[in-house]
């Protein structure tokens, strides 16, 4: 955590408070998870990742999807069940957002637990988090790493 702590940091003293918000926006709603229910933690982490990974609302599970999968290109699952996991992610947070019936949540033929599911994502968008605050760092704006991300799906 200390390398996240410190590019956090970088980040602050170098960009004002208006060119990271959407960072910041994404670690508070990171930080809601310590004090919800399962269910919210999986609402509030997949609001983060849509704050780091979109600046569009038609932007859809797909599209947040496919850039989250560029951006962890270097975690240890494979690709598939990357973007698998977190295409079924957007749509529980849709299922929860707007009070539909709940469906199993299943992948690689398992049924995982909302718990599961809050603990995996958990993983995910921390890593996403201190990702961004890397490609900022570098690329200055979040347009600029949204491009780059879209570009890299291609190749």
């Amino acid at each position: 955590f200390d390398y996240i702590f410190k590019n956090l940091k970088n980040l602050r003293k170098n960009f004002n408070e208006n060119d990271i918000r959407y960072i910041n926006s994404a670690i508070k709603r990171f930080g809601y998870i310590y004090k919800d229910e399962n269910e919210e933690k999986i609402l509030d982490l997949m609001i983060a990742l849509e704050t780091l990974l979109s600046t569009d609302p038609m932007e859809l599970g797909l599209k947040i999807s496919q850039r989250t999968l560029v951006l962890l290109e270097d975690a240890t699952e494979s690709k598939k069940s990357i973007q698998e996991f977190v295409k079924k992610c957007y749509s529980k947070r849709s299922e929860l957002a707007h009070g539909k019936k709940k469906k199993p949540f299943t992948i690689d033929g398992k049924d995982l637990t909302d718990e599961q599911v809050g603990d995996r994502l958990e993983d995910l968008v921390r890593y996403a988090i201190n990702e961004v605050i890397t490609l900022h760092l570098k690329m200055k704006k979040q347009n600029k790493i949204l491009d780059y991300l879209d570009e890299n799906l291609i190749k």
